[in-house]
């Protein structure tokens, strides 16, 4: 009985949960495991968004130092897509506010349905931007910075 939450931040690559009938929960929260690549939930009540492997790329992408803003912002970026559902959660907001460090322009970069992500976040994510695009309203950032 309980909730996935507990993993989060944990150090883990392989989660066997399968037939644990009471636990509940969202994937989404395994974000901040960057190691997790293997996750069964069947007979369980956790709800899989998202693939695991999709999530584990899209925060391997979000994380490292490769992914350009022109390549997110374009339509059906399964990357983009991913960011948009792990923003929902308060649970990620320390591994957004890393992302959100590396990448300012994720704070603008709007989605598929054009909402910048301010306005689907969940109220601790939301402070993560509302932060960011107060400091970059003061200042001006030098690209790559």
């Amino acid at each position: 009985t309980g909730n996935i939450e507990v993993f989060n931040g944990m150090q883990i690559k392989e989660l066997n949960l399968r037939v644990c009938e009471n636990l509940e929960g969202n994937t989404l929260v395994l974000a901040t495991c960057p190691n997790l690549t293997t996750l069964d939930v069947n007979s369980t009540k956790i709800v899989t968004p998202i693939s695991i492997e999709d999530q584990h790329a899209s925060v391997q992408e979000l994380s490292g130092d490769t992914l350009a803003k022109d390549t997110y912002e374009m339509d059906g970026n399964k990357t983009k897509s991913a960011f948009f559902q792990f923003i929902t959660l308060d649970s990620n907001a320390s591994l957004v506010q890393r992302w959100v460090k590396a990448k300012p322009w994720l704070a603008e970069s709007p989605s598929d349905e054009n909402n910048i992500p301010v306005q689907v976040a969940s109220s601790a994510c939301r402070k993560v931007f509302a932060d960011r695009l107060y400091f970059m309203g003061r200042f001006e950032l030098d690209p790559g910075h």
